[in-house]
């Protein structure tokens, strides 16, 4: 069960040092074009992207910190949260437990806004 919890990066990445908001590491990230912003999904099923994002929990402030930040990794198989300094992990989501996916963007703010399975469909999915 341990193990369904973790994202395995590549060697350079899994390094655990305390990193301080002067000294990050640089994203493991592709340029995206307007106005699709496709992926090829390859680079998707044998690797990963990674996306500097702020993370909001609980209530929406109107000025976001450096507190706030963190990466959202995406693979074809999981999306990871974890926050940006010290990259403790925030969120593991499967993806095969995204059930809905919505973007909404007003002026600055893009808002990613995911629907997942629950904990009772998982149970009622592993039952059969």
């Amino acid at each position: 069960m341990e193990n369904e919890n973790r994202f395995v990066f590549p060697k350079a990445a899994r390094r655990a040092a305390f990193r301080t908001s002067v000294s990050r590491r640089p994203l493991h990230s592709i340029p995206l074009y307007p106005p699709d912003y496709l992926i090829d999904p390859q680079i998707l099923l044998c690797d990963y992207l990674e996306k500097e994002v702020k993370v909001r929990l609980k209530e929406l402030p109107m000025k976001t910190t450096a507190e706030q930040d963190s990466i959202l990794s995406l693979s074809a198989r999981c999306l990871l949260l974890t926050w940006r300094d010290n990259e403790e992990l925030i969120l593991r989501i499967p993806t095969h437990e995204i059930a809905a996916a919505s973007y909404l963007q007003d002026d600055a703010l893009h808002l990613l806004v995911l629907k997942t399975a629950t904990a009772y469909a998982r149970r009622r999915a592993a039952q059969g």
